[in-house]
């Protein structure tokens, strides 16, 4: 966000969480705070969040705490960026890599709002 400068108050970031039973409304919120003002957090019951990962091929398991095995979430991190109709024009394979191109992608984000500003449909 802070690489899209003033292009940043045009972007908004969703978090959906894959594990609704632990992530309340009151932890989505202090995660997302730490992050930023146009971060929000989604979530939804089991039954709403499986037929979306399905929907976007998000691969996640939830693995409750036994004996000496501690609760496990796993996801794919994909990141799907949409524009203001909802239309994917984005998928980034993961920024947390050894050296995430924060750089690439944030031109690539500035373009998309750049694109949306000049179309007259916002970001």
């Amino acid at each position: 966000m802070r690489a899209l400068g003033e292009k940043a108050s045009d972007v908004r970031l969703l978090f959906v969480t894959v594990d609704p039973n632990r992530d309340t409304l009151p932890v989505l919120k202090d995660f997302t705070v730490a992050f930023g003002p146009a971060v929000v957090g989604v979530r939804g019951d089991p039954d709403q969040l499986a037929p979306l990962a399905k929907r976007y091929r998000v691969a996640y398991s939830v693995t409750p705490a036994t004996g000496d095995r501690a609760y496990e979430v796993n996801h794919s991190s994909a990141i799907y960026v949409f524009d203001k109709t909802g239309k994917i024009r984005l998928l980034l394979a993961s920024l947390m890599t050894e050296s995430p191109d924060i750089d690439g992608t944030a031109a690539d984000l500035g373009r998309l709002v750049d694109e949306a500003d000049e179309n007259g449909s916002g970001s």
